[in-house]
Order: structure tokens, then C-alpha cells, then sequence
């Protein structure tokens, strides 16, 4: 019960981080939080080291947890792995027999979703502790850019919350075409996946301002002002 409590708690605080509600830089106080949510401290400890482990908060030498800061600078390295990872996700699926049951019902999700949906079914579980904190940060990152172009929107969105949340469908029509031709093709065990894998990927890098080749030249390559 205390362990489910907990859960239900750094859900709720995943999201408010995701959606700008709390800013990056931002400190947890595990006490501050017990008190806001009537939870013992151990509780606001457990989940607070949940969010730690999912790459959105990080610990400093006698200070209290805060919200990681997602640089422009990193972010040709953060999509380089993504790509890497789902491709070798990509790898796995066409090789073996893995339940594909969520990856279909991912359809009509957002692009992060589906693609972590991807990596989950592959049954790699190191691809997948390397992928989630990873999609947070370019969440996280999108976020904080479309905060600072416009500054009174109130809360910021975000394309998705929880990896495990469902969210309104995409927008953009062409991504929208290239997940059901991904999904589609995936479940179907045709090459064309891969073409569709990488037209995401591509969707993915133009949203964050990530210069075509740049996030595996290691060079960098993002421009603050395409990001968003």
C-alpha cells in the first residue's frame, strides 16, 4: 500500500515537472513535499528516488534534490542514443516473436510514446532504462524552449507525460502517417519499418532543432530558435 501510495505520488509529480508546473533547476525537499501531500517522509523519499531514476531529478552534495537542466549542447547526444536504441529495439522485434499487443494500442499516441512503446516490446531492458530518461530530457528540453519563446502562456505543454500515459493523438499529419506505417509495418514484420522509424526520427530532430547528421557526428548542431 505505502509502495503504491508512493508510485501514485511521483506519477503526479512526473507530471507536474513534464508540464513546466515544476521548473528545471527547481528543489524536492522530501519534507516540503510530505507536508504539501499528507504522506509520511519515507514516502516522499521513495518517490522522489523514483523521479531520480527516471533521469528528471538529480542529487547534489548536502543540498536537496532538484530538477535536472537539459542544455542545447547536450541534446545532439541525447538524440544520437535515442536513434541508436530504437533502432536496435527495431532490430530485435524483426528478429524474434515479441507480444506486439502494446505497440497497437499505442496507435494514435504522441511520437515519444510510441517510440518508447517500441523499445518496451523489444524485451531489452537495457534499452529501455537507456531510452526513458532520455525521451524525459528531450521533453523536458522542448518544454523549456517553448517556455522562453513565449513566456506567458502559463504551464507548458508537453508531447507527452508518464511514459506509460495516454495523451491526445499527434497533430502533424505526416508524423501521424509515418507511426501507423511504422506500427503497421512492425506488426506485420516488413522492412518498410525501418524507413518509417527513421522518418520519426528525423520528425524528432527538426522538433528539438537538431541539424540533419548532427546527432551522430557529435559535433552538435542545434539551434535554440528551430527547437520547439
Amino acid at each position: 500500500m505505502a509502495r503504491r501510495l508512493a508510485d501514485d505520488l511521483a506519477d503526479h509529480l512526473r507530471e507536474r515537472i513534464l508540464s513546466g508546473n515544476i521548473a528545471p533547476g527547481e528543489r524536492l525537499a522530501e519534507a516540503a513535499i510530505a507536508e504539501e501531500y499528507s504522506v509520511a517522509r519515507s514516502t516522499a523519499r521513495i518517490a522522489v528516488e523514483s523521479l531520480i531514476a527516471d533521469g528528471l531529478v538529480e542529487r547534489e552534495a548536502r543540498k536537496h534534490p532538484r530538477v535536472v537542466t537539459v542544455r542545447s549542447s547536450e541534446i545532439p547526444e541525447i538524440v544520437a542514443l535515442l536513434d541508436i536504441s530504437e533502432s536496435l529495439a527495431l532490430a530485435r522485434i524483426m528478429a524474434g516473436h515479441p507480444d506486439l499487443r502494446p505497440l497497437r494500442a499505442a496507435r494514435g499516441e504522441q511520437p515519444s510514446r510510441v517510440l518508447h512503446t517500441l523499445v518496451e516490446v523489444s524485451g531489452s531492458k537495457r534499452l529501455e532504462i537507456l531510452h526513458r530518461p532520455l525521451t524525459f530530457h528531450t521533453i523536458l528540453y522542448a518544454a523549456s524552449c517553448a517556455d522562453a519563446a513565449s513566456p506567458n502562456t502559463g504551464v507548458r505543454g508537453t508531447d507527452t507525460g508518464r511514459a506509460h500515459t495516454s495523451h491526445p493523438a499527434v497533430e502533424d499529419p505526416a508524423v501521424a502517417q509515418s507511426q501507423h506505417q511504422l506500427i503497421d509495418a512492425v506488426l506485420l514484420g516488413q522492412e518498410s519499418a525501418w524507413e518509417a522509424l527513421r522518418a520519426l526520427q528525423r520528425a524528432r530532430q527538426a522538433r528539438l532543432g537538431v541539424e540533419a547528421g548532427a546527432a551522430l557526428s557529435g559535433t552538435g548542431g542545434v539551434s535554440q530558435q528551430k527547437a520547439r
